[in-house]
């Protein structure tokens, strides 16, 4: 039998799949079926409803994409003794960036932005300090 947890754990592997390519029907109901086993029943429905309400592929929304799912999949009512879909497979989303108020480049990637700025990823990787280790380091010896 499906729960809320195991609907809540298909939201962020769903948006993900649903944003790694073309942004139509088919497409989203072939990914989702690559990223669930087995492919549950009620596929075809949330996908006419992600559709319903992003007409444009919203790459540049990704939690939000996961948000709404997640606010469909707690409509849906599973099917009485079918088994409870399971992630099997993750795919990358492609993701974009958002409206540009400014004059600013179009740089959809972390590899497009260290190409930008002349970087290797690693690099950029280093200097962005995503997991924040230069946050408590005392000495300047590696600033």
């Amino acid at each position: 039998m499906h729960d809320r947890h195991t609907f809540a754990q298909l939201s962020g592997p769903l948006a993900d799949a649903f944003l790694a390519g073309p942004w139509n029907e088919t497409a989203l109901v072939i990914r989702a079926g690559q990223v669930l086993e087995p492919p549950p029943a009620w596929i075809d429905s949330l996908v006419r409803a992600v559709l319903a309400a992003y007409v444009r592929r919203p790459g540049d929304r990704p939690r939000e994409l996961a948000a709404y799912i997640d606010l469909q999949l707690r409509e849906m009512r599973p099917v009485p003794g079918a088994p409870a879909p399971r992630v099997r497979r993750w795919l990358v989303a492609e993701l974009a960036m958002g409206r540009r108020p400014w004059p600013v480049p179009e740089i959809p990637s972390v590899g497009a932005l260290a190409e930008y700025l002349g970087l290797e990823v690693g690099r950029l990787d280093w200097l962005a300090d995503a997991k924040g280790l230069e946050r408590t380091v005392a000495g300047e010896k590696l600033r």
